[in-house]
């Protein structure tokens, strides 16, 4: 009967050490809760059935599924139901994230390990305790986790309620121990001395040791005095359980040990529970079970002075997990246009990803994305254990050639290419004034703008020609190029460019000058016919290019000139200028060289009348002809005869 009702002292202690607030649920920005997405394969519980505050372990399985990927920091959420409280506990995955248990949650969150591997599968398994149940009730508890699986229940039976009949007399001592849900890295030792309030008649001696895996928490103990009055009721700190002459209490030097002394007076009557925490070790967190053995020696008023020796096994929390996956690597380049920005670029371009040699994968690269891709999840080593190797290569795009540096690729625009030719030519009489230079630059203008020039000098066969070659035929924008020439300047020569053929010609600036003078013969103008002035004409051939007045100087000389007369003609030969009069009337012109001579002939009329006398004793001879000559004579020229 008496265990009955330490089960019932039990239970008081038990409800008030295990009421916790729940932990707060870590947070990833931008990660995927992975509970509804069919990443959990199962999880089972180890028990059907379940004693008020009894432990059940929970196993999880978990794998990636097509198209549903583990990412850095996504979580799986695992949500217990009221009746069921988490152990708290870290479990590793491995190296590839942990498990947070809590009161009402397991929280798992994945590190950056899972994005360099894929088909990622796992494990966890961790403790849970049954909390509340109503007296002498079956409480069937149904849940999934809050996955997406199908629900599975456990019974949790509340306590006994008892009936109300005598437990009896217990034992004098008892120890016992647990671990809390809320810390599992510690654990909760108590030893009751005197269970059943009895006078003593000597004082208490107990010595108490932890087994490997723990060491003692002095600052967690206390002693706690009941005599059956709530009221009487203290509990006292280590310090006042000495100060106040309690009792006395050692502990060894490594901390897994203590010996007490119980005043018999201050203990006769009560119940005295002496509790501490014992700090779990990293190997002790190894351990199945954690140990505690005590020694007490006592004695009750009027009976013997007993020794007894009794232990206390606590089940350690069992937790673990672990994860795994296939390595994976990943690809990205960028896409580079070497184009001056075109506006014939596409929009979209695709990258091939060959596995050794072989496509197996294609993305679409747009420049709404920066022109950047990723290949991911890619398999580091095939089935043998060899490593594939990688490459990418563009599909071809219509005016660019593709160039792959290691993962990014660079599109020059394929340029197609014109010619200009040309040819120099010279309108300098054959260089006949050795004016022509030995060399000249032509100019390759776009626009208004100079972007090549070359020298040209004359070939064997004595022809200026000149080219400039693998020039783009069209701009940024797919318009043809629009070339033209010129030429820098040449002294002495005037350039005149058609098409392509630029033609330079001499004109010779030498000049000369005509000067003559105007001769009367009009004896010395005795008949004052000699104008006032008369008009010289210059010509060149018959073509009359200039004239001038021409009057008499102060000295009476009838002089004139033409100056500044081009030298040559546009052929390079030397001009023959020749003059000219405007006829002046009554005169006649004759011109030698640039002598011009009027000469005056008077018309005024006379005649000359005569007779004919014969003295021959009027013809008594008979000698006188029938008619006679008469001559005209001009001085001693005869110009006219007449028959008289």
């Amino acid at each position: 009967m008496y265990l009955k009702r330490i089960t019932s002292i039990f239970s008081i202690i038990m409800i008030f050490m295990f009421t916790i607030g729940q932990s707060l649920l870590p947070i990833v920005a931008n990660a995927q809760e992975l509970n509804t997405t069919g990443v959990v394969d199962s999880f089972t519980f180890d028990k059907e059935k379940l004693g008020y505050y009894e432990r059940m372990g929970i196993k999880v399985e978990f794998s990636e599924k097509p198209g549903n990927r583990i990412k850095p920091g996504d979580t799986l959420t695992l949500t217990l139901p009221p009746e069921l409280k988490g152990f708290s506990d870290t479990i590793q995955l491995d190296d590839y994230g942990t498990c947070k248990v809590n009161a009402g949650t397991v929280v798992c969150t994945f590190n950056d390990k899972v994005e360099s591997e894929k088909d990622i599968q796992g494990h966890f398994y961790f403790t849970v305790q049954s909390t509340y149940a109503e007296i002498d009730q079956e409480n069937k508890v149904e849940t999934n986790l809050g996955t997406i699986l199908d629900k599975q229940s456990v019974t949790v039976t509340g306590p006994s309620g008892g009936g109300g009949t005598d437990p009896g007399k217990g034992p004098f001592s008892y120890k016992g121990g647990e671990i809390r849900p809320e810390n599992t890295n510690e654990v909760h030792w108590y030893l009751i001395v005197n269970y059943n309030k009895e006078v003593l008649s000597n004082n208490i001696d107990l010595t108490d040791t932890l087994q490997g895996g723990q060491t003692l928490n002095k600052d967690s103990f206390y002693f706690d005095y009941d005599n059956g009055n709530p009221e009487d009721r203290k509990t006292l700190s280590l310090e006042k359980f000495v100060a106040e002459g309690y009792g006395k209490i050692q502990f060894n030097s490594d901390e897994t040990s203590f010996s007490v002394e119980i005043n018999k007076d201050k203990a006769s009557g009560n119940t005295v529970t002496i509790g501490y925490k014992a700090n779990i070790t990293e190997s002790g967190k190894n351990q199945k079970d954690l140990e505690n053995k005590y020694t007490i020696k006592y004695q009750v008023k009027g009976e013997d002075l007993l020794t007894n020796s009794d232990d206390s096994v606590v089940e350690n929390i069992i937790s673990g997990g672990g994860a795994g996956g296939n390595k994976t690597t990943s690809v990205s380049g960028t896409k580079k246009w070497n184009d001056n920005n075109a506006t014939d670029r596409p929009t979209t371009i695709k990258v091939d990803l060959l596995q050794n040699g072989k496509v197996v994968d294609t993305k679409e690269v747009t420049a709404e994305k920066d022109w950047k891709y990723e290949f991911k999840e890619l398999a580091v080593f095939d089935k043998n254990g060899a490593a594939y190797e990688y490459k990418v290569e563009e599909q071809p795009v219509l005016g660019y050639e593709s160039k792959v540096e290691g993962y990014d690729i660079t599109n020059t625009k394929v340029v197609q290419t014109t010619n200009i030719s040309g040819t120099k030519k010279w309108e300098d009489y054959n260089n006949k004034f050795n004016k022509r230079p030995g060399s000249i630059t032509v100019q390759l203008l776009q626009g208004d703008k100079v972007i090549q020039d070359t020298t040209v000098k004359a070939d064997e066969k004595g022809n200026w020609n000149f080219s400039f070659k693998d020039l783009p035929k069209y701009d940024g924008q797919g318009n043809e190029i629009k070339y033209t020439v010129s030429e820098v300047k040449v002294d002495g020569y005037e350039t005149k460019v058609e098409g392509t053929t630029i033609t330079n010609t001499y004109k010779n600036t030498d000049k000369t000058e005509v000067n003559g003078k105007k001769v009367w013969e009009d004896y010395n103008n005795k008949f004052n016919k000699r104008p006032g002035s008369i008009t010289v004409q210059l010509l060149q051939g018959d073509k009359v290019i200039q004239d001038t007045t021409v009057k008499a100087d102060e000295k009476g000389n009838w002089n004139f000139s033409f100056k500044d007369l081009p030298k040559y003609d546009g052929q390079g030969n030397e001009i023959k200028y020749a003059v000219n009069e405007v006829k002046v009337e009554g005169y006649e012109t004759k011109v030698e060289g640039t002598t011009i001579t009027n000469t005056y002939k008077n018309t005024d009329k006379t005649e000359v009348n005569g007779k004919k006398v014969w003295e021959d004793y009027n013809n008594k001879f008979n000698t006188r002809p029938g008619s006679i000559k008469v001559q005209l004579l001009q001085g001693d020229k005869v110009i006219q005869d007449t028959t008289v």
